[in-house]
């Protein structure tokens, strides 16, 4: 592909040392910045600061550069842009005490002052805050606390060249949502260092001493590009949904182009000429309304997808600089020895790609990598090897955070999400290239590829390279269409997903692959020949459905003692070692439509021998003062998108509660909790009763249940399940599951339950909250639980 970048011209010299300091810190090399560019005709002409015109714009058509042969090969180290350094002073920004013109507004700024040294950075943002905390820990950057927007648009006005501003239509108009100008405004923003600010409070802008500079109203998608291409950075692309204010400062920092076609109705031709003008292999970043079309047009063009629209502050955390190489803390890959009359099986969590999900929740939520329950079985995690550059404070953390069993392997496909089976292959021996060259720096060695089909000599390009040892394949509708084959190239496997954790609501494929049991009752009957693959099953968990840690601890309780489980670094390392080197499409082994009766769905969220070590209390009574005076009570949820439990600061005793909630979105064939919690007791004969009061939410009925395990090691699950339900009002509606259904909306109300039957045993008591259809409002509210003797 012709090298985009001699297109470039620079509008100054500050913006050419900005960029390029970037392109060179791809590579981790800072050192190679050039002050001179190469004509097209191959001598050198200086760049020289141009002057500015009447309107205040920078742009001048007379200064180009064209990328010296240390640049391409900065390039060709890296492609996720960098900004050059950290400011010395850094002014941190609570989002939240910002209107949303405000929030555009130092966005915006944030990037133009990251072209030079990466100022502005907004807290509480997910997990960032932690993130800052670390890069402020290795660097010695002061920082000041500052609210206020108009103080900073007034102590760096300076910056803002010729203190001009860009205006983009309100944010409140109706069908805002397919008004681009917001995207157009950054584009300019990112060229022209003019401030990005909405037209409502443009009035307060003047005030300020800025001069407006162009309204990006009267551009297109189409009118922005053509007069501002040649000033753009082609490195990178940011698709971002004009409703949402993050992402824009990284590429306002990069002078990246800034679009959304998805919402481009009329100029059809336009993304085709977007991606023809971009480098080749760049990234574009942000995200689509059609996940499909828009990875798989990309890939075609040689675009690399990136997911990150709801990612902030990524122009100051690229510019943290820790070792060139960061690296797996806790991880221990050791060798496992293939033994006849086991399955072995690798836990794949889906969707670590996502930068923004990575920044927002991943770590420390208890759905994912915040659980309690992780180190306790192996897991192999996907993450981005980009972070290297975007973000690598956030991929210290978690490699920091890893356990001895946590195993990180690259998100689809490599180097950003990528369908190789359709990739332009004129492009792919490079995108392969670069994509070896993050995972070196990332320390990962398998890739986890993402595609509609298989195309195995395509294979080729990747494991010629030493860093990669092999991978997984998860192929088309629910990662499932490769079926558990394996494709060899260069003596490494890349073995497809063969199950999966998935609950799609209303799907028939829920009856093989929407419930824990279902997946553990076919991979228990799976061959256990370590010398075929069919002795070996990838299980790709879908983070937002059932693919939570809840669910798969609950999976793994449910696999038979022969099951073994590995990494995917173990397993394509043991699978290169026992089975022929020889391509298999269709494993002869059982699937799922041969398994004539499946097994019953249990309702019970978590076995005893899950929480036998868990600590019992002495405690009776509970009031649930605050979130840290929860007596021992062990707050969970099910792991679906709406599930939640929390303290609360509602009570009718002016102290606490806990809130259960969740929804599994009119799935009425699950009966397993939304939400729960759990206590474990020591039952004498004095506890005799078990007494509970709670509310619901207004105008929902709610499934509410009580349920007792007593330690029972005959049983599978370690305990024998009682569902308590002598505490009901008469004619309670109680289903097969013991579920009473709740109808009294947000009164508050007492139930108390016999325990006499429970005296001398060692127990657990859960009292759990599940949907009982599509609709809102189907909480409960624990206030406080009595266990006595009266």
């Amino acid at each position: 592909m012709e090298d985009k970048m001699k297109h470039l011209k620079f509008k100054n010299l500050l913006l050419f040392v900005a960029i390029t300091t970037g392109l060179a810190s791809c590579g981790g090399n800072n050192s190679n910045t050039s002050s001179s560019t190469s004509n097209s005709g191959g001598g050198e002409t200086p760049i020289s600061s141009s002057s500015t015109s009447s309107s205040g714009s920078t742009l001048d058509s007379s200064t180009s550069s064209t990328n010296t042969g240390d640049t391409e090969q900065m390039i060709k180290e890296g492609v996720y842009y960098r900004s050059p350094k950290i400011a010395s002073k850094v002014y941190v920004v609570d989002a939240r005490k910002l209107t949303k013109a405000e929030r555009i507004m130092l966005v915006s700024l944030q990037g133009i002052l990251a072209q030079e040294e990466s100022t502005i950075y907004f807290k509480n943002v997910g997990e960032d805050k932690e993130f800052f905390e670390q890069i402020q820990n290795s660097s010695t950057f002061e920082v000041v606390y500052e609210d206020d927007a108009w103080k900073l648009v007034d102590l760096f006005k300076n910056k803002i060249n010729s203190k001009r501003f860009v205006s983009f239509t309100s944010i409140d108009t109706s069908g805002f949502a397919y008004d681009l100008s917001i995207n157009h405004a950054a584009t300019i923003s990112g060229v022209e260092k003019w401030l990005m600010v909405e037209s409502t409070i443009v009035p307060k802008a003047l005030e300020h001493g800025l001069i407006f500079g162009k309204d990006a109203t009267s551009y297109t998608t189409r009118s922005v590009f053509e007069e501002y291409k040649d000033y753009l950075n082609p490195q990178f692309i940011i698709h971002q949904n004009p409703s949402k204010v993050e992402l824009r400062d990284y590429g306002i920092a990069g002078a990246a182009l800034c679009v959304y076609t998805d919402y481009e109705k009329n100029d059809t031709s336009i993304f085709s000429d977007i991606a023809d003008w971009a480098n080749e292999n760049a990234p574009i970043i942000g995200w689509t309304e059609n996940e499909i079309n828009f990875v798989s047009m990309n890939s075609l063009k040689s675009l690399v997808t990136l997911a990150a629209d709801w990612s902030s502050n990524l122009s100051f955390e690229s510019a943290y600089r820790p070792a060139d190489k960061i690296t797996k803390k806790n991880y221990e890959n050791t060798e496992v020895k293939a033994e006849k009359g086991k399955h072995y099986v690798a836990i794949v969590m889906s969707d670590g790609d996502n930068v923004q999900w990575m920044q927002r929740g991943f770590a420390s939520d208890s759905r994912w990598y915040g659980s309690s329950k992780r180190g306790q079985f192996p897991m192999t995690w996907t993450v981005s090897p980009g972070l290297v550059d975007l973000s690598p404070a956030l991929l210290e953390s978690v490699y920091e955070r890893g356990t001895a069993k946590d195993d990180f392997i690259a998100g689809p496909s490599g180097l950003g999400y990528v369908n190789i089976a359709e990739y332009n292959e004129s492009s792919l021996e490079d995108y392969a290239a670069k994509t070896a060259g993050y995972l070196e720096r990332s320390d990962i060695t398998s890739i986890n590829f993402l595609d509609n089909f298989i195309d195995s000599d395509r294979l080729s390009y990747f494991s010629q390279y030493s860093q990669v040892h092999g991978g997984i394949w998860s192929v088309g509708n629910m990662y499932l269409e490769g079926e558990g084959g394996v494709y060899w190239s260069n003596d490494k496997p890349f073995i497809s997903v063969r199950d999966t954790l998935w609950r799609i609501p209303g799907s028939l494929s829920n009856d093989y692959y929407g419930y824990t049991e279902r997946v553990a009752q076919r991979i228990n009957e799976y061959s256990t020949d370590p010398t075929k693959i069919e002795g070996y099953s990838v299980v790709l968990c879908h983070a937002w459905s059932i693919g939570t840690m809840e669910y798969i601890s609950r999976f793994v309780q449910q696999l038979d003692d022969h099951v073994e489980l590995v990494t995917v670094d173990q397993m394509v390392d043991m699978v290169a070692k026992n089975v022929a080197h020889e391509d298999v499409d269709t494993l002869d082994d059982i699937k799922p439509s041969d398994i004539k009766e499946l097994c019953t769905i249990d309702s019970t969220p978590i076995y005893y021998k899950q929480i036998k070590d868990y600590p019992t209390t002495d405690l009776r009574e509970f009031h649930f003062k605050n979130k840290d005076d929860l007596g021992g009570w062990s707050l969970n949820c099910g792991g679906l998108e709406y599930d939640k439990c929390a303290w609360n600061n509602w009570s009718s005793e002016g102290t606490g509660s806990i809130l259960l909630d969740g929804s599994d979105l009119d799935d009425r064939e699950d009966a397993i909790p939304n939400s729960y919690i759990y206590n474990k007791f020591d039952l004498t004969s004095a506890d005799k009763y078990f007494k509970i009061k709670v509310k619901g939410g207004s105008n929902a009925d709610t499934n509410f249940r009580v349920t007792v395990l007593v330690e029972d090691e005959s049983e599978k699950s370690g305990a024998k399940t009682y569902h308590l339900t002598d505490g009901y009002p008469e004619g309670a509606q109680i289903n097969e599951h013991g579920y009473y259904l709740r109808k009294d909306g947000s009164n508050v109300t007492e139930y108390t339950f016999s325990l006499e039957a429970f005296a001398g045993k060692h127990v657990a008591i859960l009292v759990e909250q599940d949907d009982n259809g599509d609709g809102s409002g189907e909480q409960i509210y624990i206030d406080s639980i009595i266990i006595g003797n009266n």
